[in-house]
Formats: structure tokens, C-alpha cells, sequence
């Protein structure tokens, strides 16, 4: 045991062999008891760098409130917020916080960008569906249209009444959505989904929706996600059909009762999935991406298809002609656009 500590012992060595593992014990003790000492020496570094970061924040903003005159009262009230909210959360790290990953090459930043965003995308049924098809297209969106944003607690992720851009995705936290309806108010935990609707055509939201907690959020940005589809002639009308079918259910419940489809949540996997199902037995036989399927996903396919009550039969179908419903062009037109965001407005 002194071997590897610095201490004296009246144990010594009387012959060549002896001292020759006298000598080796002592430079591996030196090795191991470096490095050991090394790890904590450097564990405890980084934990007094983070201490020392959050630190110089509280600094750098008395000397703000200083400088600027600010009140004491608000300068309290600011400085209890970002302690409740800020210094104290753990939040989960971004891919902007590693400057190491901007060193990645294209190909490894993309199957960084498929593993991290695409288990949350494909909780939609239509998202999913779209991966099994087409892959390279999720792999351009997950890569291009996405992207994190953190919300602390009380922040709002958007208003009643502001512009949709973007689909949300709540990967941790919780957040409330206060519509004015007291039974369409409902509170968002993780892996749950808003703003579907932005993809198919102009919306406004219908309520606010804040951050309980400080929040994770994938957002998919709405129109990088319609200039992907669009490139994507094969799976273009499959995803147009999809579209116009929920346009129209919308439009039904609109019918039915003019406030009941105001909402931002459509979370009912059920019946999206039921819309998804109805969009490809009305596209993807005309178009013979069926015949992309291995043959057992492709039984699975049409078995589910055939058991729907809404499902159509395939007989008949040859080929895809516009639908003057959607706005969408033949497959064969390699200028094709995606016609439902300007064509579907309710």
C-alpha cells in the first residue's frame, strides 16, 4: 500500500528483483494516483465554472439595474423571477450549446437531427405514415425545418389571435392552453403536440398556450415543411389528399356548430389516423407506392385499409388526376406546388 501513497515503511528491498518491483509499483502508483487526482481535480472545475457562470449573470445584471437607475423593487422582482425560473431549472442541452457539433460533416449532422427530432414528429399519425414512405423527406425536415426552443415558466409559446407559423411539439414541462372555452382548456405534457393545422393551411391561433414549467419545444417551422413536401412528387398527393380531408373535417364540424372546430389541440390520434388511412386509399394506389412497401408491411397496408368502414376499394384506380377540390397537379408536372395552404382558408 505505501507503494502507491507517499509514505515510508521499514520494508525495503535487498536484491535486483526486488527493487526492479519497487521501482515499477512506484511509477505505476504515480500513473494511478495522478490521474485519479486529475478526475476530481477536473470534476470540481467544471462544477465551479457553472457556479462561477450563474454567478457572473447575477453580476452583470445588478451592475445593469445599477447603471440604468432600475428600482430596487423591480430590480427584486426581476432578480426572484430569473432565481425561480432561470438559476435553479435544469433544462435539457441543446445542439447550440456544443460548438464541437458545428465540426460535424452534413451526413453525420443529419442522423444527429433524425434521432433527436424525428421520435417526436412521427407522434402524428400523418408524420408517420409520411416516414414509412418517404424517408429521405423526413430526414430534410427534421434537418431543415425544425428546431429547439426552451420556454420558462409563465412564458408564452403563442397568443390568442397571432399568426401561426410553426407546429409545436412539448418534449418536457407542461403548458396550459386557456381558451376561453372552459372544457377545450387542457394542460400539454410531454410528447404531445399543437398547431397541426398551420401545415395544411393559414391559421390564427385560437388561444394562448404557456409554459407551466419551464418547457422544452420542437417547433416545425410551416412553410419549410410545405417547400420539402412539395419536392417530394411521389408522396405530394398522398400528403394534398391528407390536406383536403381534414380541410373538410373541419370545415363538417364548422357545419355542425361555427365554434367547434376553434381549437389549436387535435390530438385525437383515433381520428387522424382514420383522415391519414382515407387519404391513402384515395392516392397512394393511383400512384403505385404501394409498390414501394416490402411485402409484409404492404399486406399490413391493404389488410387495415380493407377493414376500414371509410376505406375505398383500389379497383379502379390508374392513375392520379389533379383533384379540383385540393388544388393538386399531376404527379407527372415537375413544377407541382402545394396548393392547400392558399386553397383551404375556413
Amino acid at each position: 500500500l505505501t507503494q502507491f501513497t507517499p509514505a515510508a515503511m521499514e520494508v525495503f528491498p535487498h536484491n535486483l528483483w526486488e527493487r526492479m518491483y519497487s521501482i515499477f509499483a512506484l511509477l505505476f502508483a504515480l500513473v494511478t494516483f495522478s490521474s485519479f487526482l486529475g478526475t476530481i481535480t477536473t470534476t470540481l472545475t467544471s462544477l465551479r465554472k457553472r457556479s462561477t457562470e450563474a454567478a457572473m449573470q447575477k453580476h452583470q445584471l445588478r451592475k445593469f439595474f445599477l447603471d440604468n437607475h432600475v428600482s430596487t423593487e423591480l430590480g427584486s422582482r426581476i432578480m426572484s423571477y430569473l432565481k425561480t425560473n432561470h438559476f435553479t431549472q435544469k433544462k435539457r442541452m441543446h445542439m447550440n450549446d456544443l460548438d464541437v457539433l458545428k465540426l460535424l460533416p452534413s451526413s453525420l449532422m443529419k442522423c444527429l437531427h433524425i434521432e433527436l427530432y424525428v421520435p417526436y414528429l412521427t407522434r402524428v399519425p400523418i408524420l408517420h405514415h409520411m416516414l414509412t414512405l418517404n424517408e429521405q423527406a423526413m430526414s430534410e425536415l427534421s434537418d431543415h425545418a425544425t428546431k429547439d426552443v426552451a420556454y420558462l415558466t409563465g412564458e408564452h409559446i403563442f397568443l390568442e389571435g397571432q399568426e401561426a407559423k410553426s407546429m409545436y411539439f412539448l418534449v418536457s414541462g407542461c403548458a396550459w392552453y386557456d381558451h376561453e372555452e372552459r372544457e377545450r382548456q387542457a394542460l400539454l405534457k410531454g410528447y404531445s403536440w399543437a398547431c397541426e393545422p398551420v401545415l395544411w393551411m393559414p391559421w390564427w391561433h385560437c388561444a394562448g398556450l404557456k409554459a407551466s414549467f419551464s418547457s422544452e419545444v420542437i417547433e416545425l417551422d410551416a412553410q419549410t415543411f410545405i417547400r420539402i413536401v412539395s419536392s417530394h412528387l411521389d408522396t405530394l398527393p398522398f400528403v394534398v389528399a391528407y390536406a383536403a380531408a381534414f380541410s373538410r373535417y373541419l370545415q363538417g364540424l364548422r357545419a355542425i356548430n361555427f365554434n367547434s372546430w376553434r381549437t389549436d389541440l387535435w390530438n385525437d390520434v383515433e381520428m387522424l389516423d382514420e383522415i391519414t388511412v382515407n387519404a391513402w386509399t384515395e392516392k397512394t394506389w393511383e400512384l403505385g407506392l404501394v409498390q414501394k412497401l416490402s411485402r409484409p408491411t404492404r399486406k399490413k397496408w391493404i389488410k387495415r385499409m380493407s377493414g376500414s368502414s371509410s376505406a375505398v376499394s383500389f379497383e379502379g384506380h390508374s392513375s392520379f388526376v389533379g383533384s379540383s377540390e385540393s388544388g393538386a397537379v399531376a404527379s407527372g408536372n415537375s413544377s407541382a406546388e402545394f396548393p392547400i395552404k392558399d386553397s383551404m382558408r375556413l
